[in-house]
């Protein structure tokens, strides 16, 4: 699976990642095996997932290069312009309001960052993609983000 996940994502010349959605902080440390010099920043709306999340990166938290808070991918608390890339991986489909998060998403990006897009296409993703009057994904993400240029969305769908 990390093949089909990673295998896409450049953050070479990125220092810092915010992933939104990060649940127990796996695929934090995915990106750290990859990206040892990143500085990540780990949201989720859960409370329990982000304890599981501080058990799993205990040395990553207590280093500095991985902070992690509780709060929702549509409500960052957290500056505009301060991430070079943003990582969104299994979290639209859950999301009653996919195209929130990823305008807060585009809030928190600096100017020429990328957001990395993984979902993988439920009947439930796809009648919420319909409800915000999107035909496909990339057409989604491109109605969230604004022009293609200015916020360059790479979006993976892999097949389950």
């Amino acid at each position: 699976m990390s093949g089909c996940l990673h295998k896409h994502i450049d953050l070479f010349e990125c220092s810092s990642v915010l992933e939104i959605g990060c649940g127990v902080g796996a695929q934090i440390r995915v990106l750290l095996r990859r990206f040892p010099h990143l500085n990540v920043t780990g949201v989720d709306i859960s409370d329990k997932q982000i304890a599981r999340a501080h058990s799993l990166l205990e040395n990553e938290v207590a280093s500095k290069k991985v902070k992690l808070q509780a709060c929702p991918g549509s409500e960052l608390s957290l500056p505009n312009d301060s991430f070079d890339a943003v990582y969104i991986c299994f979290v639209l489909e859950h999301a009653p309001n996919p195209v929130d998060i990823i305008l807060e998403a585009k809030r928190v990006l600096k100017k020429g960052g990328v957001i990395y897009c993984t979902e993988v296409l439920t009947m439930l993703f796809l009648s919420i993609l319909r409800r915000q009057r999107s035909r496909s994904i990339g057409e989604f993400l491109m109605s969230a983000s604004g022009k293609w240029a200015a916020i360059p969305i790479s979006a993976y769908v892999c097949a389950m």
